[in-house]
Order: structure tokens, then sequence, then C-alpha cells
């Protein structure tokens, strides 16, 4: 009796393993799909990290480069650009994406980062035309004040759009009235940062530090999840 129980148990474990076995090749794509989705969850991660690394990096290049002695008034263009455009777009990016990696945010608004960018952009220009306006007296002040206008606008339509859910909550009168001060003051605010030129490696670095915060958080989230 012992021996038939012990090769009836045997049985019954060959079987099971073979079940299991015939499950793992008959739906080899499970794994795959898993595999597939943490390797893209580890490289919104890095890609967010990697983006304000180079945010880092691009502003403490441009700004050794402004602070430097051996440089043109061409050159010096290139830094000022660097630090007023690309530094702060850069920023806005590595946000967005370490938002969206994020399990925190329920949603990333697109929208707000294609804003963002365009304002940095808008911003970068309107900085380099009033340094160039500066020396070229009042050449370029109607343009400068259009493309400063065009920046406000940009970038304060981007801090609205991250208000948006706040806004939708009150009338459409009350939304208007909020709305408008948020695009204007926001807008200016923003440029008002980054016409100092160098507060952009302070932004810079801020934005890694969020990042890496973000991250941080999120792997304690992930760790307490499989305890």
């Amino acid at each position: 009796m012992r021996a038939g129980g012990g090769g009836a148990n045997l049985d019954t474990d060959r079987v099971l393993r073979d079940m299991l076995a015939e499950a793992h090749l008959d739906h080899p794509e499970r794994r795959w799909k898993e595999e597939v989705i943490a390797s893209m969850f580890r490289g919104r991660w890095s890609l967010a990290i990697g983006v304000a690394l180079l945010c880092v990096g691009a502003a403490v290049a441009c700004a050794s480069f402004l602070l430097s002695a051996a440089f043109t008034e061409t050159g010096a263009a290139w830094g000022r650009a660097g630090l007023t455009g690309v530094v702060p777009a850069l920023a806005i990016v590595s946000l967005g994406l370490a938002a969206h990696a994020s399990s925190r945010v329920l949603k990333v608004s697109w929208g707000a980062v294609a804003l963002g960018v365009a304002g940095s952009a808008a911003t970068s220009i309107a900085c380099e035309l009033w340094y160039v306006g500066v020396d070229a007296g009042e050449l370029f002040t109607a343009l400068l004040i259009a493309v400063a206008c065009v920046a406000v606008a940009l970038n304060g339509m981007a801090v609205a759009v991250l208000l948006r859910p706040l806004l939708r909550q009150l009338s459409l009168v009350g939304g208007v009235a909020v709305g408008l001060p948020v695009v204007a003051f926001g807008g200016a605010a923003v440029l008002l940062a980054v016409l100092p030129i160098l507060t952009t490696v302070f932004i810079a670095v801020g934005t890694l530090t969020a990042v890496i915060l973000l991250h941080r958080a999120e792997r304690h989230v992930a760790a307490a999840a499989t305890h």
C-alpha cells in the first residue's frame, strides 16, 4: 500500500510538472510581455534621469563658458541661448518623462510640456534680443516687446494647463477671471526667473534632484508592494 501510495504521489508530481511545462510552452508570450513591460518601465526612468543629467551638463558647460575669459561675442550668444532656451526645455522634458514614469501621477499633461518647450525657445530669443538691444539702442525694441509677450503667453498657458483641473471646478466667468492672471503673472515670473541667465543652473540642479527623488519614491512603492 505504501509503495502504491508513493507511486501515486510520484505520478501526481510528474503530472503537475508536465502541466506546468506545457503551460509554459503553450503561452511563452506571457513571460515575454512581462519582460518587455519591466524593461519599458526601467527605460522610462533611465530616459528621465538621462535627460536631467544632460540638462545639468549643458547648464554647467554653458555657464563655465560664459564665465571664462576666452570667448567671443558670437560664442557668448550661443552660451546664453543654451542657458535660457536649451536648459529650461530639457528641464521641462525631464520632469514630464519622470511624471510619466511615476505611478503616482495619473496623467501627464504633454500639452503643458509642449507649451513649456515652445515658451523656452521664445524666452531664449527674447533674452538675446534684450542683450542685442543694449548695444543697438531702440532698433529692436518693438520686436523685443513682441517676442517677450509671446514668451509670457506660452509659459503662462503652460502653467494654466497644469492648473486646468482646478480651473474646471470654477464657473466660466470665474475660470476666465482666475486663468488670465495665471497666464500673465505665471508667464512673466518664468521670464524674469530665466532673464538673469545663470539662474537656470540652479533650475537644472533642482530638476535633477526632483527626478531622483521621484525615482526613489517609486522604488520604495515597488519594494513595499513586493513584501
